[in-house]
């Protein structure tokens, strides 16, 4: 049996030891069958540091596949923050 954290319905991550201090941009879409929302969104709960969630409406796992363009915007938007 897979850890609950790996399982497609998982509520929540697994535990890391070190809470990260790195800006994190986290581009997640609402149709993503392996990661549940609760997971996806107490990620920000181990980053100390900047820390941006963004939701892609109808966009699945592969959000930069299924949305290149718009993960491109973000990923550049969240580079150009960190300047």
């Amino acid at each position: 049996m897979k850890p609950r954290w790996q399982h497609p319905k998982a509520t929540s991550p697994p535990t890391p030891r070190v809470p990260s201090t790195a800006p994190w941009s986290y581009v997640w879409g609402d149709r993503d069958a392996t990661v549940g929302p609760s997971a996806a969104r107490f990620t920000a709960d181990f980053v100390t540091g900047p820390f941006r969630f963004e939701v892609l409406a109808g966009i699945g796992h592969f959000v930069t596949d299924e949305a290149p363009e718009t993960v491109t915007r973000l990923l550049l938007s969240h580079l150009e923050a960190q300047r």
